[in-house]
């Protein structure tokens, strides 16, 4: 999820933290589901942990902690649906890999995502492994594409 925000916290943040979906239209999807597709506004990251081994500036490693929030539109990035809640962990230093959980808070339900991705290179994909209200026990995919400004699309292609 990016270029999702300054520098290196700007394409990290925006990436990791860029899983906004903005929930306007579905499609039939190959799979016999629905593709939903969203834009996300990064709202910037909310927490960084740096834990040892110690890293100068912004600049994630394994043990890392990063949260994030964004603001969720439609596709037409017109109407507000929700907001995110994200948290990575660093993983792996190279080739650069973050544990993701990003939970889509929308106002029919949520959308959970989690997997491991390189938040600094774009698309990613990653599972979307469940779900509430309109999305009760969701399964399928997300890809992440970057937009303009701290933007980016969320393209959830739901299993049936």
């Amino acid at each position: 999820m990016m270029h999702m925000h300054a520098a290196l916290i700007g394409g990290l943040a925006a990436a990791v933290t860029a899983l906004p979906l903005a929930l306007t239209s579905a499609e039939a999807a190959p799979s016999g589901g629905r593709t939903i597709s969203v834009v996300g506004h990064f709202g910037g990251p909310t927490n960084f942990v740096d834990n040892a081994p110690k890293a100068h500036g912004f600049n994630p490693g394994p043990g890392d902690l990063l949260t994030a929030k964004s603001t969720i539109f439609d596709q037409s990035d017109a109407k507000r649906l929700g907001r995110t809640s994200e948290l990575c962990v660093g993983t792996v230093a190279r080739p650069f890999t973050m544990q993701c959980d990003i939970s889509l808070l929308l106002t029919n339900g949520t959308l959970e995502i989690s997997g491991a991705i390189d938040p600094t290179r774009h698309p990613w994909r990653a599972p979307v492994i469940g779900g509430t209200g309109a999305y009760a026990n969701a399964r399928g995919t997300v890809k992440d594409t970057n937009l303009t400004g701290h933007r980016e699309r969320l393209t959830i292609t739901l299993e049936r």
